[in-house]
């Protein structure tokens, strides 16, 4: 269930996204403080792997010195594709707050069609999925910048 907590982290996400002009933002919190904000740069590093989620929980990883993630929360502004699902569970994050769905981000551009929930379903491991959440923001990210 989302909170005002929530909200107060989404809107720092959406404001990672409109820094880097990307619909993709994200930031992790763990205790109600921020340890790690970033934004999608593929485009800028070609590296097609560099999703805001990926090069959040990167440099969470190098600030904790762990790349394990246990007591975070990761908020972004569009539903973590598999590639950054996968991360999220390896990293073992128990919770993600995310905005606009893969549905509604395949309307903007291509994306593959697998939801979190079903990544986090054939993992073995348990994640809180919350979302979408301030989905109108967030589809405005994309309408912008997609």
């Amino acid at each position: 269930m989302a909170s005002e907590t929530d909200q107060q982290f989404m809107q720092l996400a959406i404001e990672q996204a409109e820094e880097g002009k990307t619909p993709f933002g994200c930031v992790i919190i763990a205790e109600g403080t921020i340890i790690a904000q970033a934004y999608n740069t593929v485009s800028a590093s070609h590296d097609v792997s560099a999703h805001g989620e990926i090069n959040a929980i990167r440099a969470a990883s190098l600030l904790l010195q762990n790349h394990l993630l246990e007591s975070t929360t990761l908020y972004t502004t569009g539903e973590p594709c598999p590639m950054c699902m996968a991360a999220i569970i390896y990293a073992k994050i128990p919770r993600v707050v995310y905005g606009a769905s893969i549905t509604t981000i395949s309307q903007f551009m291509s994306q593959i069609s697998i939801s979190s929930q079903e990544v986090v379903n054939n993992s073995g491991r348990e994640v809180e999925l919350v979302g979408p959440f301030m989905e109108a923001e967030c589809i405005n990210l994309l309408k912008r910048f997609g």
